[in-house]
C-alpha cells in the first residue's frame, strides 16, 4: 500500500506541472486520464511482476526527457514543438506500462560485452533494431525509454529487480537535479559531425559508461557483475542504495551523475533523428 501511494503521489506530480516557456514541459501534456492508466497498470506490476526489470521512474524519465529537449531546442534550427514532445513523453511512459511487450517478448536489460543467459526474453537491443526497422521519429519515444534505461547499473550490470530497487526509487529534488547546459551548441554540433552510429550505437555507448562506472569500489558494494553470462547480483550492502550508512549527499551525487548520461544519450538521439 505505501508503494501505490507513492506511485500515486508520482504521478499527480507529472500531471500537475505547469508548460515550460521554452518547449512546453512534458509533464504538463500527461492528463489525469493517462496518469490513472499508468496507475493501474503500475498496480497489478506490484502484484504480479517483483522481479520484472523496471528503469528509472516515471518522473525520471520524464525529467530526462524535459531536459534533454531543453537543452536541444536552445541549438536546433527547428525546435521540437509541444505536440511533438507531447508524443515523446507518451511513448517514453508507455514503453514502461506495456507490460504484454515488456515481459512477454523485450526486456529492458543489455549488457554490452555478453549476451545475457537464463534471460526467457530479447534483451534491450533487440526492441532498438525493430524499433529502427520502423519510422524512427514516430517511434523514437520508445527508444528514449531504453537508452535512459542504461543509465541504470541495475539495468547494465545487471541485476534482476523489480518497483523496489533502491537506485531507481532514489528520488532526486529539483535541486539535485543536474543543471541545465545552455552552452552546449557547440558540443552538440562536434558531435554530430563525427558520429557515425545509430541508436544501437548509443544504446551500446550508454551501458558501457554505465558498465565501467558501477565496476568502481563503491559502486560494487550495491551491484556485482557476474563473470559468467548469467546476470549479476547485489553487492555486499544488498539493495541499499540510498538507505545504508552514507549521507544522502553521497547518493545523490552517483544518481545525479547517471541521469546527466541519461540526458546526454536522449539528446543525441534527438540530434540523430531530427538534426541541429
Amino acid at each position: 500500500m505505501r508503494l501505490l501511494r507513492k506511485i500515486t503521489l508520482e504521478l499527480e506530480n507529472i500531471g500537475s506541472h505547469r508548460s515550460s516557456p521554452n518547449c512546453g514541459h512534458p509533464n504538463a501534456l500527461i492528463g489525469r486520464g493517462m496518469g490513472n492508466k499508468y496507475l493501474l497498470v503500475l498496480g497489478v506490476a506490484v502484484t504480479l511482476g517483483g522481479n520484472n526489470s523496471w528503469g528509472f521512474g516515471l518522473s525520471d524519465h520524464s525529467r530526462m526527457t524535459q531536459q534533454a529537449v531543453m537543452e536541444y531546442n536552445l541549438c536546433a534550427r527547428f525546435p521540437i514543438d509541444e505536440s511533438a514532445v507531447s508524443h515523446l513523453v507518451h511513448q517514453n511512459l508507455d514503453e514502461d506500462i506495456n507490460l504484454f511487450l515488456k515481459w512477454g517478448k523485450y526486456s529492458h536489460y543489455f549488457h554490452p560485452e555478453k549476451a545475457l543467459r537464463d534471460l526467457h526474453r530479447l534483451d534491450a537491443s533487440f526492441r532498438i533494431i525493430d524499433l529502427l526497422g520502423e519510422s524512427t521519429r514516430e517511434e523514437l519515444g520508445h527508444a528514449l525509454h531504453l537508452l535512459q534505461d542504461m543509465a541504470s547499473p541495475p539495468h547494465v550490470v545487471p541485476v534482476r529487480h523489480g518497483l523496489f530497487d533502491g537506485f531507481e526509487a532514489f528520488d532526486l529534488t529539483a535541486a539535485e537535479m543536474p543543471p541545465l547546459k545552455a552552452d552546449d551548441c557547440r558540443n552538440q554540433q562536434a558531435w554530430r559531425s563525427t558520429f557515425r552510429g545509430d541508436l544501437l550505437t548509443l544504446l551500446d555507448e550508454t551501458a558501457l559508461e554505465t558498465l565501467q562506472r558501477s565496476k568502481s569500489p563503491w559502486a560494487k558494494q550495491f551491484w556485482v557483475e557476474s563473470n559468467s553470462p548469467a546476470f549479476g547480483n547485489y553487492g555486499y550492502l544488498g539493495n541499499s542504495f540510498g538507505t545504508a550508512a552514507y549521507p544522502r549527499a553521497v547518493f545523490t551525487q552517483f544518481k545525479a551523475r547517471q541521469i546527466r548520461l541519461g540526458i546526454e544519450t536522449t539528446k543525441k538521439a534527438l540530434i540523430w533523428a531530427y538534426g541541429l
